[in-house]
């Protein structure tokens, strides 16, 4: 590992578009379960040297809440959301704010109508009981 981390860091030295080495390097360690390490490379090296990006405050987040940290995990989610608002990230700030100790309800009631109101914009508007043959009086035509 500790050769990795030199390379990379000559890397993001040479040029800082190899900084997304990093992020992979992070997701990779959290999918093996090295959670702190990922934590590590993720708070030392992504946000020192680049401007906060959202998914990788979610990684952060994600992380944090994998090790049991979730007030810190909530701080970081709370950060991705103000970036960039996406369901993903909701839905693990909402599943996630349930093992806090000290539940803002008035909070999370807040982020499922944020939730809701971003899933609203796929409803199918319709009238359902236009195509149902049955309440339309229509025949239905059975060949055999």
């Amino acid at each position: 590992m500790y050769m990795m981390d030199q390379l990379l860091h000559l890397l993001v030295a040479i040029n800082n578009k190899f900084i997304n080495l990093y992020e992979n390097l992070a997701n990779s360690l959290k999918f093996l379960g090295r959670n702190l390490e990922a934590i590590d490379i993720i708070e030392k090296k992504i946000l020192v040297n680049v401007n906060k990006d959202s998914e990788v405050l979610s990684s952060l987040a994600s992380n944090y809440c994998s090790i049991g940290n979730i007030p810190k995990g909530i701080q970081y989610y709370k950060e991705s959301l103000d970036l960039n608002p996406n369901v993903k990230t909701y839905g693990s700030y909402v599943f996630n704010l349930n093992y806090l100790n000290d539940l803002n309800f008035k909070e999370y009631f807040e982020a499922i109508n944020k939730i809701n109101n971003s899933y609203k914009k796929y409803l199918i508007k319709e009238d359902v009981n236009k195509n149902n043959p049955i309440k339309n009086n229509n025949k239905i035509n059975l060949g055999f």
